[in-house]
């Protein structure tokens, strides 16, 4: 049989639980969507961030395919104009999506330093990230974190 004390303990919890229920429908904005409003504000665009992979776009595809189906499931899509690009296809036949870009993120190992080269040489002087993408691994808070803390160094 409880004591008194703890059955007050008890009974005292369960209201805090019911109280903090109740206040959960209506979540407090997370810093990093405070942060990604602010870049986007500033900008008066999107956030321009592009997935880079050596030749094919499978790989970027399909990282691009679950950035995008996270971050709606977390109500940051707003911000975010995703792109997937391959590194040698930008090497034949340059285009301006790279260029234009404020973060690109290598999804394999042997693109970064290829990309840090090319990316000298654009007047935008986009982030890179890396992400590396395996079947293993997937899009997560970690790499919208990465995101937002390095726009508001570029910022």
């Amino acid at each position: 049989m409880l004591k008194p004390k703890r059955k007050r303990i008890i009974a005292k919890n369960t209201q805090l639980i019911r109280k903090l229920k109740g206040k959960r429908a209506l979540p407090k904005r997370s810093e990093l969507s405070r942060t990604l409003e602010r870049f986007c504000k500033s900008k008066g665009r999107k956030i321009r961030v592009i997935f880079v992979c050596p030749a094919g776009l499978y790989t970027s595809a399909a990282v691009w395919g679950e950035f995008n189906e996270f971050t709606e499931k977390n109500n940051l899509g707003k911000f975010f104009d995703v792109k997937a690009s391959g590194i040698f296809d930008y090497a034949l036949k340059p285009n301006e999506n790279l260029e234009k870009a404020d973060v690109l993120v290598s999804v394999n190992p042997y693109v970064t330093s290829t990309l840090e080269d090319i990316a000298k040489k654009f007047k935008s002087k986009p982030r890179i990230l890396s992400h590396y993408y395996s079947s293993r691994s997937s899009v997560d808070i970690g790499l919208l974190q990465e995101i937002a803390s390095s726009l508001e160094r570029k910022h």
